[in-house]
Order: structure tokens, then sequence, then C-alpha cells
């Protein structure tokens, strides 16, 4: 009898122990969601992008820099060789070939591509879109927008750089099968470069603020509008077409010279001569939403 008890109370052990082990491995294979798919990034080079930009463009990747793959998101670590690095999974649903990554990661949103209507400013430094379609772990990474420098002097504390164009320059988009052609069905006409609490200018030396617009053909130019801490404002205008190349920076050296806006005082009141946006008194202007 005791010889049977201690033998039950083996089985029961060893059943109990059984069923553990394969908790924990079921436990185990519920918690692996990604993390072992590993994925190496390299960034698209150009002589001419590196010599225009020197050392202000960000060719290298970072450890700050975070991808989107198939909509997983994957931290970036540079190897020695910063223009490559290897993807670390953070989130969302494992990926499957073929595989469709961007960068910077906020450009997917829920389940498409966008480019977003505000634009930080970074001292020194963007974040150039970058794009990579591949069916291994392996991704080239392509720049998918052209960049426009506006290199300003001047005694003034920038606040916002808009681009204004009759074309779309923001909202969402797909790209094409060789990962360099953009198509864009969005319908924002306006880009704003938000500069925080204000980047202030100097009078000797310039100051880069990089706005990345969709490579197109803009037909009617495009409005720049510059507006320091004070809400006055420094704008450059061109109705020629223009024509905006994926991976192409378009450089403009000024000299900021910002002015109050034209205005009419009644009753202590100041009172715009036209819509804000507006050339003429008789134009309609810009539009805005409630609060904006």
């Amino acid at each position: 009898m005791k010889k049977n008890i201690i033998f039950v109370a083996f089985a029961a052990a060893s059943a109990l122990l059984l069923v553990s082990s394969c908790a924990k491995e079921q436990l185990s294979e519920n918690i692996n969601t990604g993390d072992s798919k590993a994925f190496t990034a390299s960034i698209e080079q150009q002589v001419s992008v590196k010599n225009t930009l020197t050392s202000e463009f960000k060719v290298n990747w970072e450890s700050t820099d975070e991808v989107n793959i198939n909509g997983a998101l994957y931290s970036a670590t540079p190897k020695s060789d910063a223009t490559k690095a290897d993807l670390t999974y953070k989130s969302g649903t494992t990926p499957v070939s073929p595989y469709k990554a961007i960068f910077p990661a906020s450009l997917y949103v829920t389940d498409h591509f966008e480019f977003p209507a505000t634009q930080a400013y970074a001292a020194g430094k963007f974040n150039a879109p970058m794009y990579a379609a591949s069916s291994t772990e392996s991704l080239s990474f392509k720049n998918i927008c052209g960049v426009l420098c506006l290199s300003l002097k001047g005694t003034d504390k920038v606040k916002s750089i808009t681009v204004t164009a009759n074309e779309a320059v923001c909202g969402s988009f797909t790209m094409d099968d060789d990962g360099e052609t953009v198509v864009l069905s969005g319908t924002g006409k306006t880009v704003t470069l938000d500069c925080g609490e204000g980047v202030q200018l100097s009078a000797t030396d310039s100051t880069n603020f990089y706005i990345s617009l969709p490579p197109a053909t803009y037909t009617a130019g495009m409005e720049i509008v510059a507006t320091n801490t004070e809400g006055k404002t420094f704008k450059k205008t061109t109705t020629k077409s223009a024509v905006i190349a994926r991976n192409k920076i378009y450089t403009f050296n000024w000299t900021a010279t910002f002015e109050e806006p034209e205005y009419v005082e009644i009753g202590g009141v100041k009172w715009a001569t036209k819509n804000l946006g507006a050339e003429k008194v008789t134009d309609y202007g810009d539009y805005f939403a409630w609060g904006a």
C-alpha cells in the first residue's frame, strides 16, 4: 500500500510537471510575436545629395530611428558603418514577405502611408522620408521626396514656415513597385515647418530650414511664407512651373526681412485689408477649419 501511494504520488507529480512544461511551452509560443524576425537596413547614397547638404544631411541611421514594416514597428541600431543598421522588433503583427517599409515610422497611419501637413524643425538635420520594398529581410531604403532648403539670414526668430502650391503636398500616398514613384491621393496644398518656440536667425551666418515635398511638377509655382514670433511675415512667391524631383535638394539663399501685414485701424482694432493668403482685396484667400 505504501509503495502504491508513493507510485501514485510520483505519477501525479509527473503529470503536474508535464502540464506545467506544456503550459510554459505554450506561453513561450504565445509571447513570440515577431522579435525573432531580424532585418537589416541600408540607406541610398548619392554623391550629389551628400555634397549639397554636407554634414547636415541625415544619411546615417541613429539609435532613435524607428521604421514601420508591414504595419509592425522596428527600432534601428546603427552598425559601425552608420549607413547600415539592424532593425529590432518593438510591436505589431509579425511581418511576412513581401515587405514594405517606411521611414520615419510615423508616416504609417493605421493601414496606409501619409505625408503630414506639419513637419518638425530639427537643428542641422531632418528625417527625409524613405521607402524600401523587398522579398527578403535585407531592406534598401530610397529617398522618396525632394527637399527645399531655405537658407535664411536675418535678425528675427522664425516661428514657422509654410509652403503652398496649387498641387497637393501632403496627405495619403502609395508607392509604385519601383520603390521610387510616389502616387499621392491626398489633397492638402499647404505644408508647415513647425519651429517650436522659434529659431533665431543670424545676420552673418545662414540657418537652414528643410521641408520635404512629394516629387511633382508644380505648374503655378509655390508661395513660401516665414512667420516670426511676433506674427510678422517674410514672403516669397514664384509663378513659374517648378519641378521637385526625388532625392534632390533645392536651396534658396535669402536675407529675411519680416513685415507686419497691411492693415487699417478702426476703433483701436487692427483689421487686415484683405483675407489671409489673398494677393488682392477681391481674392478669397486661404480656407481654415474652425479653431485652426
